[in-house]
């Protein structure tokens, strides 16, 4: 067994009192509906969620190596996500769609 679990809670742009779930002694953050990545051999893109997460798990200290997501079919690196989250630019359409440009 790997432990002890902790659980921050805070406030994010997804939800106020999200409950961020860590192992400290193993480095990983569980987390969920802030981030979800859809590809195998790279990351999906980080939107407004994931940078506020990005932010209170900053703000809190926590030592993280490894990522989990409820929504995710693998672990994902935090450092990698990390620097995707830093990549963040408001109002970006990250698909292209129409719609985006027509919103703009």
């Amino acid at each position: 067994m790997i432990g002890p679990v902790q659980i921050d809670i805070v406030d994010t742009a997804h939800v106020l009192d999200y409950a961020i779930t860590s192992i400290p002694k193993a480095k990983v953050v569980f987390q969920a509906d802030h981030y979800s990545n859809q590809f195998l051999n790279e990351l999906s893109y980080v939107g407004r969620n994931g940078v506020s997460l990005k932010q209170q798990i900053e703000r809190l200290d926590l030592p993280v190596e490894t990522f989990l997501s409820a929504h995710s079919g693998q672990p994902v690196n935090y450092m990698a996500f990390s620097e995707k989250a830093d990549e963040f630019v408001p109002g970006l359409c990250p698909t292209g769609r129409k719609i985006c440009k027509d919103m703009k």
